[in-house]
């Protein structure tokens, strides 16, 4: 009896990450309008029975997908923020925007998601996605008040850094995205270089000339 029933929660555990690979894939194609329960459920040859079994409604799944894509990027910004407190403001984000193009990358469907316009979702979702743009903006603000602390970077309004850099950052990886021939290393140099450069002229800083990061050093761990 134990092994039935550990075979059939197995089985449906497989059926909600199919599901959920599937979603990803269909909302990031065609948003979340254009996509169906039943396109989701035919794609990840599931039955609509199973769907709701796992899923209140499609928008349940859509808010799951997004938690799931804000997960595994913060995995990808772990290493950064575990880096020693010695290592240079222009090496931190040289990192951190290596990870994030690996992330954008290795799971494009849900950047897509993530870089989707809010205004297309419905409310309730357009909450849950502008709350998960507010954490991050909070937690980078916190990244740079501890980075002018540590005197890595003069004083500045460390919000306003954090909204200048995020949009930014959205621009830029919209056109990474956007480029079939695009060179994941000549966008990590030019990002980092334009994020540095926005923090330094916010701060009122006269920075030195940009020093390439040692890559392999950054790549360690």
């Amino acid at each position: 009896m134990a092994g039935k029933t550990r075979k059939k929660q197995v089985r449906g555990e497989y059926t909600r990450i199919s599901l959920l690979e599937a979603a990803t894939e269909l909302f990031a194609a065609h948003g979340y309008e254009g996509t169906s329960v039943k396109q989701i459920t035919e794609k990840a040859g599931a039955s609509v029975g199973s769907f709701y079994h796992h899923f209140n409604d499609k928008a349940d799944l859509f808010t799951r997908v997004l938690d799931n894509g804000s997960m595994t990027l913060r995995r990808f910004f772990r290493k950064v923020r575990n880096l020693p407190p010695d290592v240079s403001l222009e090496a931190r984000t040289y990192r951190a925007y290596a990870a994030l193009l690996e992330f954008a990358t290795e799971h494009r469907s849900l950047w897509v998601l993530l870089l989707l316009e809010t205004e297309k979702l419905p409310l309730p979702i357009r909450e849950i996605v502008k709350q998960d743009q507010e954490l991050y903006l909070r937690e980078h603000a916190q990244d740079l008040e501890a980075a002018v602390k540590l005197g890595r970077l003069k004083p500045l309004d460390a919000r306003l850094g954090a909204e200048a850099v995020f949009g930014m950052s959205v621009h830029m990886l919209s056109q990474y995205l956007n480029d079939p021939d695009a060179d994941r290393e000549t966008y990590v140099d030019a990002m980092a270089r334009a994020a540095v450069g926005i923090l330094r002229a916010m701060a009122g800083s006269r920075h030195p000339a940009w020093i390439a990061p040692d890559k392999v050093s950054l790549r360690a761990g």
